[in-house]
């Protein structure tokens, strides 16, 4: 046999208003569209509030008539509670068992810290729904403001926040607005005579909680309830920031060559062990934004997106490997912001030139036969070959081209020939050479053959760092061959 349900008291008494879930609507409530934490119930403050009351909520549960149980929350007010509404938590695995057709009524009591009869309020009754809710009330609006971004510090004084009046309003209603961010505010506003002669139902908010979210997406909602009504609104998002100010990233080092603060070189040799660049510190970004810094070089192998440095939100590094496929070019530098839940949005552009190279290569050097050298090789020591060698360059890496091609003038004709010694698929470096650290090649005898004697040939040697799109020319030797 079901128990009894809680009897309700004296009708002569003067009851405080009923408690509100946030989470229902037209006093229906399912449970399944519950969040992890549940159901969110506040009261309006009263005016005997006092430290050390304490404020109980009371949950009647019925399966269809009859009574089940009542689940109890106790609540101790503190310092920060006097004035404020007070709201508990009712947990969603004690609703979830509920079906079409249930239904609970609730209710709060308050026992003074100074003993003395205890205040109740009305109980209102929210009918278990397992469907959707009827359409909700429209969203409130924002005084002389539109678009969904606001900055904090443009409103010093606050904002006031409109709501359109709900069909049915009264005298006594309890309006109660809800600011959901990092941190939850819930103001509670009664009806009276002049919201309903005005047509207007305005709240103001301060600036205080504005400028504690800012940075940060928050929500608002309203509800209203009274004894036997009840509604809610839907979800008004906010996105609380200041404009997002946007400078062109500075880069560590550089040094300026245009006309105006956004144009600069690198020289190569400062650049070639990685590039740092930092954030203006007049840039505007907000604190949850995520911001990637673009090293927007030459592809394959220049461009590079980098995120902060760790422990460091303004620093970012880009790898030395993205920088030699630059050398000698010009190319843009800038960083994205991207604020939550929305696209990202690029910064002004630093014009930056990464200067070539203008010393430092290895020069290639002729390992046999015997008794040969950059300055002088004997056509009669040559059997098959004459052996050259290149040491490791700056940035060498597995992938890169390197061609090597000699060119010298023919006994028959007086014209110039070039050979290929290492061009096309042969240019790239391949990972032994890598490991080896140096690249060897052979120049044949049947070329030199032909050449005039006592003159000398050149050996070119060229690298590319970006898949020979452009090359950088090495030292040449010029040695003199002679018989």
């Amino acid at each position: 046999m079901m128990a009894t349900a809680p009897t309700s008291p004296d009708n002569t008494t003067v009851l405080l208003p009923v408690a509100q879930f946030t989470e229902s609507h037209n006093l229906e409530l399912d449970p399944d569209k519950l969040g992890i934490n549940g159901a969110t119930v506040v009261a309006p403050p009263y005016q005997a509030m006092s430290v050390g009351d304490v404020v109980t909520l009371s949950v009647d549960i019925f399966y269809g008539s009859d009574y089940l149980e009542t689940l109890k929350r106790p609540r101790t007010l503190t310092a920060e509670n006097i004035g404020e509404p007070v709201y508990w938590t009712v947990p969603k695995d004690a609703l979830q068992q509920l079906q079409t057709g249930d239904h609970i009524e609730a209710s709060y009591s308050i026992a003074y810290v100074t003993p003395t009869v205890a205040t109740v309020s009305e109980k209102q009754t929210l009918h278990i729904v397992e469907k959707s809710s009827p359409e909700l009330l429209p969203r409130l609006s924002i005084k002389d403001f539109a678009g969904d971004t606001l900055d904090p510090d443009a409103y010093p004084d606050g904002i006031t926040l409109s709501i359109e009046l709900y069909a049915g309003i009264q005298v006594g209603d309890c309006v109660m607005l809800h600011a959901m961010g990092e941190s939850r505010l819930v103001i509670a506003i009664y009806v009276d005579q002049t919201t309903i002669d005005s047509q207007t139902l305005q709240i103001p908010f301060g600036h205080a909680w504005l400028a504690a979210n800012s940075g940060n997406e928050v929500s608002l909602m309203y509800e209203y309830a009274r004894l036997g009504s009840a509604g809610a609104s839907l979800t008004l998002p906010l996105m609380l920031r200041k404009p997002l100010n946007l400078p062109p990233p500075i880069i560590v080092g550089v040094t300026p060559d245009g006309p105006d603060d956004y144009q600069g070189f690198l020289l190569g040799h400062n650049a070639l062990n990685g590039i740092t660049i930092l954030l203006p510190e007049e840039a505007v970004i907000g604190s949850n934004d995520k911001v990637q810094m673009v090293f927007d070089g030459f592809q394959p192998g220049g461009h590079y997106m980098a995120d902060p440095d760790f422990g460091d939100p303004k620093t970012f590094k880009i790898p030395k490997r993205y920088v030699p496929a630059n050398l000698g070019k010009r190319l843009y530098v800038f960083y994205e912001v991207t604020p939550p839940g929305e696209k990202a949005v690029k910064s002004r552009r630093y014009d930056l030139q990464i200067k070539n190279l203008t010393s430092g290569w290895p020069t290639l050097q002729i390992t046999s036969p015997p008794g040969a050298s950059n300055a002088e090789v004997s056509l009669k020591t040559v059997s098959d070959a004459v052996t050259v060698r290149l040491r490791a360059w700056v940035s060498m890496a597995e992938g890169q081209r390197l061609r090597i091609y000699a060119k010298g003038v023919l006994q028959a004709g007086d014209v110039e020939e070039t050979f290929n010694v290492r061009v096309g698929a042969t240019e790239v470096v391949t990972e032994d050479e890598y490991l080896e650290g140096e690249i060897q090649a052979k120049l044949p005898r049947t070329f030199l053959a032909k050449l005039t004697l006592n003159q000398q040939f050149n050996v070119t040697v060229e690298a590319s760092f970006d898949g020979g799109f452009s090359y950088k020319q090495l030292p040449m030797i010029s040695p003199r061959l002679v018989e």
